[in-house]
């Protein structure tokens, strides 16, 4: 396909590219169903549905919120579970020197 896309006006551009979009897309939706079929016939073979085999591996993932451990003291939407960097109230609490970790504890 030779076209002159510097010639074409943006109207004609705008519309082309919602087509090629529109074509990739149709692609990839039939890409999938096709990889699902095959999926789910080898599946089959070993005497189970694809939707048992994705349920099994999915369960004992999810991971639970942390406690919190510590909170501000005059404002308690300000808390903190004790992981990852500490958050800036708590670090500007403890530079100036007048409390102490454990004070913010729950």
């Amino acid at each position: 396909m030779n076209t002159n896309l510097d010639d074409m006006p943006l109207p004609e551009l705008l519309a082309l590219r919602d087509a090629v979009s529109s074509q990739i897309a149709r692609h990839e939706h039939r890409k999938k169903q096709e990889a699902i079929a095959q999926l789910e016939e080898t599946a089959k073979t070993y005497g189970f549905s694809l939707s048992d085999l994705v349920a099994a591996e999915g369960q004992g993932q999810r991971r639970t919120k942390a406690a919190i451990k510590y909170r501000h003291p005059d404002n308690p939407e300000l808390k903190w579970s004790g992981r990852g960097l500490r958050p800036r109230w708590l670090v500007a609490a403890l530079q100036d020197g007048t409390a102490q970790l454990e004070d913010f504890k729950v």
